[in-house]
């Protein structure tokens, strides 16, 4: 998710031939920006999609998809509140019945608590499904559930995720290759999870937007 944008410019010097290089570099704020445009955008489409049917549900093969994930931080007091915002990719293994994962490369927003807020390019990522996953939650075969673990640095705090999300896969594409899948995308979510933040816990709402690669 983030974006670093180099201009380079070459000049002729009158006495030896040399160039001149000039260097912009995009802002956390700016990577920040794009990274909300894109996710809004992705969300939108994949909220279009009504979810696979049991009829279109594969059972064999696999599929990865491609997307973005936003995640809140927060009390909801007023305190220490963080934004975040990356990239999502996930594998489904339709025989196996399961899902994995890894959402990283975020950018982030720290609001502390006079209302100021403080942008990052983010380190670290959380693994999806790592320990446990499933599909078929309530026998219906095109939901499924996952944990979700790990560690984002936010400037000089660490964000220690560990919980679970829900999910499932939408859209019923048709006319499609015997090779492709008619699943369009993967959509999951959790709320209600915490993460430590100082002496204290704060709320997690996540989201994660996805389209299959294929």
């Amino acid at each position: 998710m983030k974006r670093i944008v180099v201009v380079v410019a070459f000049a002729a010097l009158s006495a030896c031939g040399g160039a001149s290089q000039s260097v912009e570099t995009v802002t956390p704020r700016e990577n920040f920006a794009t990274a909300q445009i894109a996710n809004s955008e992705l969300a939108n489409t994949v909220e279009n999609f009504a979810y696979t049917t049991g009829r279109n549900m594969p059972t064999t093969g696999g599929a990865t998809f491609n997307g973005t994930a936003s995640i809140n931080v927060s009390s909801g007091r007023g305190d220490r509140s963080f934004a975040l915002l990356g990239d999502a990719e996930l594998t489904a293994n339709f025989a196996g019945g399961s899902i994995t994962g890894n959402l990283d490369n975020f950018v982030a927003s720290e609001k502390n608590r006079n209302g100021v807020t403080t942008y990052y390019d983010a380190t670290g990522g959380i693994d999806i499904g790592g320990r446990r996953s499933e599909f078929g939650g309530d026998g219906e075969p095109q939901f499924f559930t996952a944990d979700y673990r790990g560690t984002v640095v936010v400037g000089n705090t660490n964000l220690a995720f560990n919980g679970d999300l829900g999910g499932a896969l939408v859209g019923n594409r048709v006319g499609q290759p015997a090779s492709e899948t008619a699943v369009r995308g993967l959509r999951a979510s959790s709320y209600g999870d915490t993460v430590p933040v100082g002496n204290g816990e704060r709320r997690v709402e996540m989201d994660i937007y996805t389209l299959v690669n294929n």
